[in-house]
């Protein structure tokens, strides 16, 4: 991917996923301070993240795994098929969670590279070199 300080370069889609809205709010205020050159949205929930995605693809979701109406679970597995169907790029997505994970998202962390997990309370610093580590792999 371009250099996002050069003209020209695509704006990066991010979309943050949270039915916490104080948690959202932090991480999108954080998340656009690091990245002024990139998009951040919010969702409340599987459910709106998957039509968000289906609108503007975003190359990156933080998405909480515990969630009403759609967890993330659901909301990720709705979004590969999306992309199998549509014949597009899974996006990576950076899961968060503060309560035991369970076993089959284990299991889909380790054989997905696309995606990683994180345990809440998620600092900052922590969140955004996650981020760094994702776009840095995408442009590679």
């Amino acid at each position: 991917m371009s250099d996002p300080a050069k003209p020209g370069h695509r704006p990066r889609q991010i979309l943050i996923v949270d039915d916490e809205q104080t948690v959202a709010s932090a991480y999108r205020e954080a998340v656009e301070s690091h990245f002024p050159y990139d998009r951040v949205e919010t969702a409340a929930n599987g459910f709106d993240a998957v039509e968000a995605f289906r609108l503007r693809r975003h190359d990156l979701l933080i998405m909480d795994i515990n969630m009403p109406l759609m967890d993330g679970r659901r909301a990720e597995y709705e979004i590969r098929m999306y992309c199998e169907e549509q014949a597009i790029p899974e996006p990576d997505i950076v899961f968060f969670t503060g309560y035991l994970p369970p076993e089959d998202m284990e299991e889909l962390i380790q054989n997905n590279p696309a995606c990683s997990l994180l345990l809440k309370p998620v600092a900052i610093q922590t969140l955004v070199n996650e981020i760094e580590k994702r776009f840095a792999a995408a442009a590679s």
